[in-house]
């Protein structure tokens, strides 16, 4: 979801799309963790030899609002947001947040990349990186 709505938000900022967003339910929260992140997780998690069990998530929460208002705040052109009643999910779990704690307790990895810069540089690739 993430990606989907920077890749469009970018596209309308370069004027390359109409200027309309379809969502659906944006009170959905979720947690969300930099790839980058997660990468530097698995390899201490590696490097450690644990063959233990472990979340690597961030264990805070983010709504799809908080992360299109985030999205949206980068573009320069205004951007009407359409909710499409189609894109509802019934089954959606409301909440959905990791526990992160046993991982942080094992003291060897911790998160580096704040959500906002997350979005932020996911924005700057997809300005980067859009079809001609």
């Amino acid at each position: 979801m993430c990606s989907s709505f920077a890749k469009q938000i970018s596209l309308i900022t370069s004027l390359k799309t109409s200027p309309i967003i379809s969502v659906g339910n944006l009170s959905i929260v979720r947690d969300f963790l930099d790839v980058r992140d997660v990468v530097s997780a698995y390899h201490s998690l590696m490097m450690s030899y644990d063959d233990g069990t472990y979340n690597v998530c961030s264990g805070k929460g983010y709504s799809l609002q908080h992360v299109l208002t985030t999205l949206l705040s980068f573009s320069s052109v205004p951007i009407t947001i359409h909710k499409d009643s189609s894109l509802l999910r019934p089954v959606d779990i409301p909440s959905l947040i990791g526990d992160n704690s046993q991982i942080l307790q094992k003291g060897d990895w911790r998160p580096s990349y704040s959500f906002d810069i997350t979005l932020r540089d996911m924005f700057t690739y997809w300005c980067h990186h859009l079809p001609p």
